[in-house]
């Protein structure tokens, strides 16, 4: 059995959730809730939406969505398990729809930043892995 792969995110990582549903209405924007299992906050995440280019369902409108975190999340969010709560699309017209079929168990996982790891100089990945910049007129530039 496959071990279930949930992202795990910590402050300062963007959120990126992609989405491809059906609607007979053209969606102008899409929003996904998630709330902390194990302390009940939510956080949401928002995108727009636009015409798929990929999928082509006869009789129905083929939408995708990218939606994204803002920067909230990482002021007010609890460490712990998010799961999808909520899916809401709104039309160019401004009315408000519900998904009926969300994903089961989607989510993700936010951890607290990790402090117990310093910083490191890249060494043997970048060669040097710190260097200054200097400005043109400067007398030991190559370029002077």
């Amino acid at each position: 059995m496959e071990e279930e792969r949930i992202p795990t995110f910590i402050p300062g990582d963007q959120i990126k959730y992609c989405l491809v549903f059906t609607c007979k209405a053209n969606i102008r924007h899409v929003s996904a809730t998630f709330r902390n299992q194990e302390t009940g906050p939510e956080t949401v995440l928002t995108g727009e939406a636009y015409p798929s280019e990929q999928t082509k369902i006869i009789g129905t409108r083929v939408h995708e969505a990218q939606l994204f975190n803002n920067n909230d999340l990482y002021e007010s969010a609890d460490p712990g398990r998010y799961r999808l709560a909520r899916l809401e699309a709104t039309t160019y017209s401004g009315h408000s729809l519900d998904f009926d079929n969300l994903s089961e168990g989607i989510g993700f996982n936010y951890r607290d930043e990790p402090t117990d790891d310093l910083p490191k100089l890249a060494r043997g990945v970048v060669d040097p892995p710190d260097w200054f910049v200097l400005p043109k007129s400067h007398p030991n530039s190559p370029h002077h």
